[in-house]
């Protein structure tokens, strides 16, 4: 699989009149079907560029009520981590709006029980201050996050200085797994090389505008082939409108503890994807 893709545009983000592909207030996908034919629909995914991008939806938000509110949307950097580890252990071709709500749950677990081991309670959790230890229902990881490269967005890179294009090329070469950060934004991204499968992002910060109706949000996951389609796609999900603003991605690697079965609600669906 080639690790290249063409520089980031800042012009990606200045679309006048256009939502992004994926956004929820399309009823249509780029092909003009609905999205609810099953037409558009790959197993669990939504069809939404013909061969070249998928969409995958929850209905959990880190910010509902369901959380204690002083956890509620504190947690992200902590569901990320466990977005990664179900991707080393899921097929992305298995995966279901079930599956990214579960990971969002028990994300909130992985934070409170991180957060409970600072003293100062004022502080805001980092990717550093996460346990070792996390889970995905009963199965248990050990987790290693590290911050492997950095660099700025748009800028045309130099031989000290990568823009996003060429920090994914060099990501995706070295590791599979990792968190893309901006500011208080992030996105866990992926490679999963079996054949079919390719790359992924998965968000759950997003809320509102431009891909939800108001005081609407939920967990979602795009799968591509193409890391020029996944640049894109991360591109315009962090949404930032200025050139030069400092980006890291830390590479998440993790091992499964034990040999414990699968839980029954993450069970894979054994169905197969284009």
């Amino acid at each position: 699989m080639a690790f290249k893709a063409k520089n980031e545009s800042i012009h990606w983000q200045n679309l006048e009149g256009c939502l992004p592909a994926w956004s929820r207030r399309y009823q249509r996908n780029t092909t003009g079907h609905y999205r609810e034919e099953p037409v558009s629909k790959l197993n669990e995914y939504d069809i939404e560029i013909e061969d070249r991008l998928w969409s995958l939806w929850g209905s959990l938000h880190p910010e509902a009520p369901v959380f204690p509110s002083k956890s509620r949307g504190r947690q992200y950097l902590a569901i990320y981590v466990v977005a990664c580890c179900a991707a080393s252990v899921f097929n992305l071709m298995d995966w279901s709006g079930r599956l990214l709500d579960t990971i969002v749950v028990n994300g909130n677990k992985y934070f409170e029980e991180s957060y409970a081991q600072i003293k100062a309670k004022d502080h805001e959790l980092s990717l550093e201050n996460l346990n070792i230890d996390c889970a995905l229902e009963s199965v248990k990881f050990v987790v290693h996050i590290e911050h492997v490269c950095y660099g700025k967005l748009y800028c045309v890179p130099t031989f000290n200085r990568m823009n996003l294009s060429e920090a994914l090329s060099y990501f995706f070469a070295h590791y599979r797994f990792g968190i893309v950060k901006v500011r208080k934004r992030a996105l866990a991204i992926g490679l999963c090389p079996d054949p079919g499968e390719g790359y992924f992002m998965y968000d759950c910060q997003a809320k509102d505008l431009p891909l939800f109706p108001k005081q609407q949000g939920a967990s979602y996951l795009l799968r591509t082939r193409h890391l020029q389609v996944l640049l894109y796609c991360i591109v315009v999900t962090l949404d930032v409108p200025i050139t030069n603003v400092r980006f890291s991605i830390h590479k998440v690697e993790m091992m499964r503890e034990g040999e414990e079965e699968v839980p029954e609600p993450l069970q894979k669906t054994n169905k197969k994807v284009k």
